[in-house]
């Protein structure tokens, strides 16, 4: 009985140890990736009497990554449309206004990476982001935006090896709109990426 058990004990010690998929890979210490995706912008103006709806918008950019262990650094920068639309609650059947802005966006995220198998694993990070306005329009209506804008963002996503997908949540910390109207932007993020 002793000898088939250290039989057993040799086998399953062999399994876990040469078998690749039952070991753990190590995370790169240094990965660079590419990215694309579409964004859907949502508004609020608490001083007036509009009610905003979402249109798909742009964006893509790359991202560098430092690694410690679990953890991670990113930084990145990247290209974003936010498109809008509003409704005049006092006259919903004749009154309209569209929103248009691009901007550069620069976010640092702090990321937690959870075990990684096989190259793949689940991750969550939360950070803050800079974005810089290109141009900025509403039909009917004449203002300026701010050009720096600052924001926080969470973020969930699944890496697949060299692949990953990723949701991205932001909220603006300061006005939209360099102005006495008070203003707020968040956004909804959805990209693919490629990782090296």
């Amino acid at each position: 009985m002793m000898a088939c058990s250290l039989v057993a004990a040799q086998t399953s010690g062999n399994i876990s140890l040469e078998n690749p998929e039952f070991k753990y890979k190590p995370y790169k210490p240094v990965e660079f990736s590419v990215n694309a995706g579409y964004n859907l912008t949502s508004m609020i103006y608490p001083d007036l009497h509009l009610t905003s709806a979402s249109q798909p918008g742009l964006t893509f950019g790359f991202t560098a990554q430092k690694n410690f262990e679990s953890f991670g650094l990113r930084l990145g920068a990247s290209y974003e449309q936010n498109r809008s639309y509003f409704i005049d609650e006092n006259d919903p059947m004749h009154s309209s206004l569209s929103f248009k802005q691009s901007s550069i966006n620069i976010p640092v995220t702090l990321l937690y990476n959870t075990p990684s198998r096989n190259g793949s694993c689940l991750y969550v990070g939360a950070g803050f982001n800079m974005r810089y306005s290109l141009g900025a329009s509403m039909e009917k209506l004449n203002y300026n935006t701010n050009q720096l804008q600052w924001n926080t963002h969470i973020v969930i996503g699944l890496k697949f090896k060299h692949l990953y997908i990723e949701e991205e949540f932001g909220s603006q910390l300061n006005d939209l709109i360099n102005s006495s109207l008070k203003s707020k932007m968040g956004t909804a993020m959805l990209k693919i990426g490629f990782r090296f």
